[in-house]
């Protein structure tokens, strides 16, 4: 039985813009679909799949990110960066002190859709910080 296979995000060094970071790159790539509904991303990326299986949000970030739905993320893998949603509505950031990759998802006229992503790391705990978005670091 094989272990789980790695795809990584990038491929060559000039895929990089001038001065451009990893974290930078990899939200770029999800520039185009801010504002559109998580139907509208399973319909252009997954085909069959709806909004509201669970690990749909991991599947769509491999989707975007070109990286075979039977893959897992290499550079994600390796720095430990686990993908998660965070409702606008109702903000919950997850405290673990570890970078995360979020998806911030609103809901406008009964459905979710993309507001912004970002990698984002918890700020050591103070009273003042919980459930605001301290820590994060937007492109």
């Amino acid at each position: 039985m094989h272990g789980p296979r790695y795809t990584s995000i990038v491929n060559y060094i000039d895929e990089y813009a001038p001065g451009q970071t990893f974290e930078q790159l990899v939200v770029s790539k999800f520039q185009p679909y801010l504002g559109r509904t998580i139907r509208e991303l399973c319909t252009e990326f997954l085909a069959k799949e709806t909004g509201d299986k669970p690990g749909i949000y991991r599947m769509l970030t491999k989707a975007i990110l070109g990286i075979p739905l039977t893959s897992k993320i290499e550079e994600f893998e390796k720095g430990d960066v686990p993908i998660r949603v965070v409702y606008t509505a109702h903000p919950k950031y997850p405290r673990a002190p570890k970078r995360y990759f979020l998806w911030h998802v609103g809901n406008r006229q009964s459905d979710l859709y993309l507001g912004k992503i970002e990698f984002w790391t918890p700020p050591p705990f103070t009273c003042s910080t919980i459930g605001t978005s301290a820590g994060a670091q937007s492109y």
